[in-house]
């Protein structure tokens, strides 16, 4: 636990750097503080609309969050060190359940894997919902393996699959698999999963649907997760991702753990208990369902979190069967290669260009346009600015601050990158009426012209 808040801390909010999804559940947390919506405020008082359709993460992160901006008030180091009892609430939630499974050994050694795995920061300190999903995650496959508790079951799945839809909704087709194939008295066990799931879902929906009575914003939904990447074709995204990352580090090291793993599973599956039998057989059916999900998405890698904490998880205690010593080595040895790779090739960015931009813009105390860059919008006072934010797959929300015509054009405008798409097409308006002021990172910052220097 030392270790893992020794890490989290060194750089708390500059790696990994703040960027656009978890800037999405800051806005959020914060306009529900104030305002009661988890929405988007796009102008002063103004919210898009559009809450069903962008939020990834569900209430497990956005109301916790909003109940600290509410006590407190709106800041990254608030949200990162939420983040970071999520992580030391995971790895707790890790060593119990695997010690109730194979033993304390094992309990250490899973723990110890997942703490040292560079991704665990990587992912887990952003606020998001990818590890509170996996806590749930772990405690639902308990009481599904160990506890036979069909109820909490259905409701732990469920507060893991709104805590991140895109990963862990596929626990629910996962579980009716599974219970066609291992449970007796099926239609019971499914009726109990059901009243357990259903109210967190249930609630999901309540808190971020405008109209829960309407069939646009159902349709919508509906529309959004046939195709959530936004792509021409998801078919070309599957041979695309296969061509590119076949011979990635990251799928030939867990590949090469998968196979080393499944392989022992087969060899021993005779010997394996009942329970055992059930617990691989349900995962098998959820990474798989993990994999499928990452090849249709456009190559992140983030997708495949779950699979790679799951696979750190069993290996130890896999490898062991008949063959301690063996299973300890390999263990000790990735344990070594992790912290490797944690402390001097890990991947994510250090960076504190988002919230140093936003602290330059809010201590001018202008009027300002932010354009798609949420990162920076999330933390600058909500009556001071006017943007446009664009979600993959989702329509533009707010108005483009560069189209604001005289007497209202906002003092300040600003961007990322010199070839922004929403800016490019606009170029004539930026330069007529807005003049460079300062650039932060990748961030440009435009002032407004006297009236003289005006056309």
């Amino acid at each position: 636990m030392s270790f893992v808040v020794f890490v989290s801390l060194r750089t708390l909010t500059s790696q990994p750097r703040y960027f656009f999804d978890e800037a999405g559940i800051v806005e959020t947390a914060r306009n529900f503080a104030t305002d009661g919506k988890l929405d988007i405020m796009v102008s002063p008082n103004i919210f898009s609309g559009y809450s069903h359709l962008f939020n990834a993460t569900g209430y497990t992160v956005s109301l916790p969050l909003a109940l600290i901006f509410k006590l407190s008030h709106v800041n990254l180091v608030s949200g990162r060190l939420m983040m970071l009892a999520w992580l030391l609430i995971a790895l707790w939630s890790i060593f119990y359940v695997v010690r109730v499974f194979w033993g304390q050994p094992a309990g250490l050694y899973a723990t110890a894997l997942v703490a040292s795995f560079a991704p665990f920061y990587g992912n887990g300190m952003q606020i998001m919902g990818e590890i509170p999903g996996f806590v749930f995650l772990i405690w639902g496959l308990y009481q599904l393996i160990q506890k036979q508790n069909f109820k909490l079951t259905g409701l732990l799945f469920g507060l893991s699959a709104i805590s991140k839809p895109s990963m862990y909704i596929l626990l629910l087709p996962s579980f009716l698999i599974y219970l066609y194939f291992f449970e007796e008295n099926k239609l019971q066990k499914l009726k109990d999963f059901i009243i357990g799931c259903i109210g967190p879902i249930a609630l999901f929906f309540i808190l971020i649907v405008p109209n829960i009575f309407s069939s646009k914003n159902w349709i919508e939904i509906i529309n959004l997760y046939r195709n959530p990447f936004d792509s021409p074709s998801l078919f070309n995204n599957v041979i695309s991702n296969i061509q590119t990352y076949w011979n990635h580090s990251t799928i030939i090291y867990f590949g090469l753990l998968l196979i080393v793993i499944t392989s022992f599973i087969f060899k021993n599956y005779q010997l394996t208990e009942i329970k055992f039998r059930k617990l691989y057989f349900f995962t098998f059916i959820y990474i798989t369902f993990l994999i499928i999900y990452f090849l249709r998405s456009p190559g992140w890698f983030r997708y495949l979190l779950p699979l790679e904490l799951l696979t750190l998880i069993f290996l130890y205690p896999i490898l062991s069967i008949g063959k301690k010593r063996l299973g300890l080595y390999i263990t000790i040895f990735l344990i070594l290669l992790n912290i490797g790779q944690l402390f001097l090739f890990r991947g994510d960015v250090r960076d504190t260009s988002p919230q140093d931009t936003a602290s330059y813009i809010t201590n001018l105390k202008q009027s300002v346009g932010i354009i798609n860059a949420l990162e920076v919008s999330s933390l600058i006072p909500t009556e001071q600015r006017y943007q446009i934010v664009k979600y993959v797959g989702v329509p533009e929300l707010g108005f483009n601050p560069l189209l604001i015509k005289d007497p209202f054009r906002t003092q300040l405008i600003v961007f990322k990158s010199a070839d922004n798409a929403m800016v490019v097409p606009h170029q004539n308006i930026l330069d007529t009426y807005y003049q460079p002021l300062n650039q932060i990172g990748s961030y440009r910052i435009y002032q407004l012209k006297s009236v003289e220097k005006q056309p």
